[in-house]
């Protein structure tokens, strides 16, 4: 009986792994990025342009909430001590773009091309109760508010005029869930609206290329799953659709430039692994290096 059992674990170990590898030498998008826990600690590990390599980025410390830009040969991320860093790829060299004072936070971060700015989430005091969304010029270093509600904001996207972020509508009294919805803001009129109506932790908001499609992760009915929206501004609120099933958490959605989504699933064993959907397929698994032994923070930059 003992070897029985011995045989169908080796079995389901070997399927899994067989499940594991179904994506093998497939190449990783432009400009993807991933934070890894490896023998050496957390390290951030970024895909250049026309490679299709994932390879690791010696920073100055330890990356909270990093963004990469192929585009501007960047790397924007906060240290543990609050500082907002710039990491100069070409030459490797590190500047402070914001540096932490008081009581003040910093997360969420996001590197906009077009404005040569990076966005970010300002926690007041250090709390998610209070937040704003700032905009820090890469140059100069300016700072600017971009968007200031009565309820906290996060995880912003800046596509064209469209300044894109979740915002919490319920945190209390909420039979026993936190409510977030996604809302935008047009950067040239100032108008803000909401898009969403899931009534549910909707967030993590990531927008196709062209506009057409915005992907969230929420808990809507069963488990965490990633939503696709059809973007149409004039038509509210969106026509939202699940895109993943299980018995899985699936967050961090991002698009690549021809509309490939990726995201983070967390599986029943505690394992995390990144999945791909491409031309509109069912996801598969991506096969990690084996030395990672947890992901977190998947991004695509510009």
């Amino acid at each position: 009986m003992k070897l029985f059992f011995n045989l169908v674990f080796v079995l389901v170990l070997a399927l899994a792994n067989t499940q594991l590898a179904a994506r093998e030498g497939v190449s990783w998008p432009d400009g993807m990025s991933v934070v890894a826990l490896t023998k050496k600690g957390w390290r951030m590990y970024i895909v250049k342009p026309k490679t299709g390599r994932i390879n690791s980025v010696n920073l100055g410390s330890e990356p909270r909430s990093p963004v990469y830009s192929p585009s501007l040969g960047l790397v924007a991320y906060v240290t543990p001590y609050g500082d907002i860093m710039l990491h100069d790829l070409k030459t490797g060299k590190e500047r402070v773009l914001l540096a932490k004072e008081g009581d003040v936070a910093y997360t969420n971060l996001f590197l906009s091309v077009p404005r040569k700015s990076l966005i970010a989430v300002e926690l007041l005091q250090g709390r998610s109760s209070r937040t704003r969304i700032i905009e820090i010029k890469l140059e100069s270093g300016r700072t600017d508010i971009l968007s200031r509600q009565r309820s906290a904001q996060f995880d912003p996207k800046i596509h064209g005029q469209n300044l894109y972020y979740s915002m919490v509508h319920c945190v209390e009294n909420c039979a026993g869930r936190y409510v977030h919805e996604i809302w935008v803001k047009n950067m040239i009129s100032g108008d803000a609206y909401q898009l969403t109506l899931l009534n549910s932790l909707a967030q993590q908001p990531a927008v196709s290329s062209n506009e057409n499609h915005l992907y969230i992760s929420s808990d809507r009915n069963e488990g965490t799953r990633i939503w696709k929206c059809a973007l149409d501004h004039q038509n509210l609120p969106l026509e939202c659709v699940a895109v993943s099933s299980g018995g899985v958490s699936d967050t961090s959605p991002a698009v690549d430039r021809n509309g490939a989504l990726y995201f983070i699933r967390l599986l029943p064993d505690g394992r995390k692994v990144v999945m791909a959907s491409i031309a509109g397929k069912s996801a598969e698994y991506v096969e990690l290096p084996s030395g990672f032994k947890d992901i977190r923070d998947l991004e695509i930059g510009e």
